[in-house]
């Protein structure tokens, strides 16, 4: 079975380490869209109707013609927005039926560096391993 990626998030997979990419056969990247934090609720969901409208389902049908009659499955890893993020989702598993979502988890390591009388803090994430979830 071909395993794909619908990466949807201003994180390309290009910048990606090798590990984070093992596992998927093809990732597809699609650029998180700006979301003004001026817009209402009533904005943001227009916004991601016109989202999976113009980038989500012509992906998705890019990839049944693409895969027709192979063996194949997508997951979406959504990083963006938290009420676009919400909408989006929930708008995917409504038009599709389900929402296969792929969480990357991280280990998150603190580098302390004392300069002088200040202390500076850097936060560093490294890629541990996918958690996949089916909505």
């Amino acid at each position: 079975m071909k395993r794909i990626l619908i990466n949807i998030s201003n994180h390309p997979s290009s910048k990606w380490s090798e590990k984070q990419k093992e596992g998927w056969d093809e990732i597809i990247d699609i650029p998180f869209p700006n979301v003004s934090p001026q817009n209402d609720t009533a904005q943001v969901v227009n916004s991601v109707l016109d989202f999976v409208g113009k980038e989500v389902t012509p992906t998705v049908l890019g990839l049944q013609s693409k895969y027709a009659g192979e063996d194949y499955d997508y997951s979406f890893f959504i990083a963006g927005e938290q009420t676009f993020t919400l909408y989006l989702i929930m708008s995917i598993k409504n038009y599709y039926g389900f929402v296969n979502l792929a969480i990357p988890t991280t280990e998150r390591k603190v580098v302390e560096k004392q300069e002088g009388d200040k202390t500076l803090k850097e936060s560093v994430f490294e890629f541990v391993r996918w958690r996949e979830i089916r909505l």
